[in-house]
């Protein structure tokens, strides 16, 4: 009777893991592992899973990284099939079995355009934020954008290390913005 146990937990694990809140988290903790974590002393701050209140709305943002280049908001999305969508649109489409399921979704720019808004409107900052939407690899992507990034994991770890753009903070400030995001997650 004993081993029911391990059965049991094995299908409970499967089942969480083909969950959409299954899905979700083993998408941002794959993107977690392609940022990395926080390296103070070479002013790199990393946050994931932040909830806070911008005065009107809860928002969640999976990932934050602030460095002397600004803050760099990450959204994860963790879909299988074939994802279509524009820089511009207001939803995208995925796409399953061979075209015969269609879902519409919130576009993750617009989605991600929010968070910017309200983390802008909270922290009252006018350094740089720089959009990333980051697709965990198990769909295949017919995503048109020129201004935010659409990526899967290995280019967007490498896009994010590589990204040229002009330093606006020392690392004292660097440090001071990140508290002050920590702060956020606080009060929410």
């Amino acid at each position: 009777m004993w081993f029911f146990i391990p059965v049991f937990i094995l299908i409970a694990v499967a089942v969480f893991f083909v969950s959409p809140v299954g899905k979700g988290l083993t998408g941002e903790w794959v993107i977690r592992l392609f940022i990395g974590g926080s390296k103070p002393k070479k002013g790199k701050f990393v946050i994931s899973d932040l909830t806070f209140v911008d005065g009107t709305h809860e928002v969640h943002v999976d990932h934050i990284v602030v460095n002397k280049q600004g803050i760099h908001v990450i959204e994860t999305e963790n879909m299988a099939g074939i994802i279509y969508g524009k820089e511009s649109d207001t939803e995208w489409e995925q796409t399953l079995e061979h075209g015969k399921i269609k879902k519409k979704f919130y576009s993750p720019i617009k989605q991600n355009s929010g968070h910017i808004y309200s983390l802008k409107k909270v922290l009252n900052t006018d350094v740089p934020f720089f959009s990333y939407i980051v697709f965990t690899g198990r769909g295949s992507l017919a995503v048109k954008t020129v201004h935010v990034p659409v990526e899967y994991p290995l280019a967007f770890s490498q896009a994010l290390k590589s990204k040229k753009a002009q330093e606006v903070l020392d690392l004292k400030q660097a440090e001071d913005l990140y508290h002050s995001i920590l702060e956020l997650k606080k009060k929410s």
